[in-house]
């Protein structure tokens, strides 16, 4: 074994270091690539995503008392669960 073969303390904090910012990495891509059926509260723009609604109709929605909702702010936060439960309610399933 020779000298240029030894892994140092030094070498050995790098990797790990560098190891832990790539685990980062891949953290934050889950995070933010998360589904919108995994989070917790949507927001208007995920709304507007998942089922293309523009915001008339999810305040024109929210007025109405079709979807549940909370406000924090000026910032409307829908619990996901409970539009799931929505949809599900809704649904035209042919073989019932």
């Amino acid at each position: 074994m020779t000298k240029e073969d030894l892994i140092t303390k030094d070498d050995l904090k790098r990797a790990i270091l560098e190891a832990v910012e790539e685990l980062k990495g891949y953290l934050n891509q889950l995070s933010t690539s998360q589904p919108h059926s995994k989070k917790k509260y949507l927001r208007n723009k995920d709304l507007k995503e998942i089922f293309g609604f523009s915001e008339n109709k999810i305040r024109e929605m929210r007025n109405k008392k079709q979807i549940p909702y909370s406000k924090l702010g000026g910032t409307y936060f829908y619990d996901s669960k409970k539009i799931d439960k929505i949809l599900d309610a809704n649904r035209s399933d042919f073989n019932r």
